[in-house]
């Protein structure tokens, strides 16, 4: 029904093949582990409300409750300014030169991101912390894309299209134009 001969049909399913082998190799060799840390902060809008929470902090009040009543934060404010375990490279510059730079459970002074102010409080750091699924997938998917990227940049590669206007149905064809001597509706 698709205009697809047995070879057609036996290289698409090799491609496919070529593709899961490819993805599982390159998969392995990112690493399942990493340096995170593990933080909390307080955002808040202006330099002045972040000195406010800052005078709390030094008087002793605790950082989770500080965080609850006066953070920005809707995804860390219920949980005290919680942002749990995070790599590099995952926060806004500034942020991450911040929190990567504290030690355990050392406040930081008021930083300025494009999010607004934030006091950041590192609770844990671990050199080699397991990633989470949803890391570990992006990173995965990170090193898929810059391998294919450096591969068609290389003079040695030859690329094959296995695509075929033949096997595209006439109505897409009409709709789209694909084919210069099927005519295109006129839009209304």
């Amino acid at each position: 029904k698709q205009n697809y001969t047995y070879e057609d049909y036996r290289r698409v399913i090799e491609i496919n093949l070529y593709r899961k082998k490819l993805n599982e190799v390159l998969g392995k060799a990112v690493p399942t582990s990493g340096e995170e840390v593990h933080a909390r902060h307080i955002l808040v809008k202006t330099f002045d409300e972040a000195q406010k929470a800052e005078a709390r902090l030094k008087a002793g009040e605790d950082f989770a409750k500080v965080a609850a009543e006066v953070s920005l934060d809707t995804g860390s404010k219920a949980k005290g300014g919680d942002l749990d375990w995070f790599p590099r490279g995952q926060m806004v510059k500034p942020f991450e030169d911040a929190v990567f730079g504290l030690t355990v459970m050392q406040v930081s002074d008021p930083i300025t991101t494009t999010f607004g102010v934030h006091i950041i409080q590192v609770l844990e750091k671990d050199p080699n912390h397991p990633l989470d699924p949803n890391t570990l997938q992006q990173k995965r998917a990170q090193a898929i894309s810059e391998w294919l990227q450096k591969t068609r940049e290389s003079p040695d590669t030859h690329i094959e299209r296995f695509f075929s206007p033949e096997y595209v149905p006439a109505d897409v064809k009409r709709l789209t134009g694909l084919q210069s001597d099927i005519p295109v509706a006129p839009q209304q």
